[in-house]
């Protein structure tokens, strides 16, 4: 009976290794860090997604950049995956992986930070402040603008506290004065 236990536990100890290398998790770990600084990027958005975009899996940086993504649904042959970290601020950055069902990855990411957006600046507006007309006249309004970072701009009029041409790619505005447009009239000229 001694010549038979031993094989018997063999067998039973290789079929729990099988079936538990069968059920093995994934693993994709790593660290999100400032390109130049070396700082932890917390709350970065990672995601691990088919080479077509389908998402898989994803989870978010904590306060030490470090994430992890677990058990994603991972076949037992290498396949290649889009592996992606982005936040607002940085310029998002994808790693192509190839995974095997069972195994531990880490990959790290360092984002380059993006310059904050500027303002755009208003240099002149036809007509200029305090000029006069007839009540009636037909009144060009015209918002010259430039944007430091090259963005495109829009522009929005308002005249008498109400919207006349909304958002719009256009800086001019042709305004048709009523019999009533006396007195002063205010005209608020923006751009973003």
């Amino acid at each position: 009976m001694r010549k038979f236990a031993l094989p018997i536990i063999f067998l039973s100890l290789f079929l729990l290794g099988t079936i538990n290398k069968a059920q093995a998790s994934t693993i994709v770990k790593g660290r999100v860090t400032d390109l130049r600084t070396g700082r932890p990027v917390a709350s970065a958005q990672v995601k691990l997604t088919t080479l077509s975009g389908s998402l898989i899996a994803s989870d978010e940086s904590n306060n030490n950049g470090k994430y992890k993504i677990e058990n994603p649904d991972i076949p037992p042959r290498p396949l290649r995956y889009n592996l992606e970290a982005s936040k607002e601020g940085y310029q998002p950055k994808t790693i192509k992986v190839t995974l095997k069902k069972g195994q531990t990855y880490t990959v790290d990411f360092k984002l380059k930070s993006l310059p904050p957006n500027k303002p755009p600046v208003i240099h002149s507006v036809i007509p200029e402040d305090n000029s006069l007309f007839l009540a009636g006249a037909q009144i060009a309004l015209k918002v010259n603008a430039s944007d430091p970072d090259r963005d495109h701009l829009e522009y929005q009029i308002s005249i008498g506290g109400s919207i006349a041409q909304p958002w719009s790619s256009s800086n001019t505005y042709t305004w048709q004065t009523q019999a009533s447009d006396i007195g002063a009239v205010g005209i608020t000229c923006e751009a973003r």
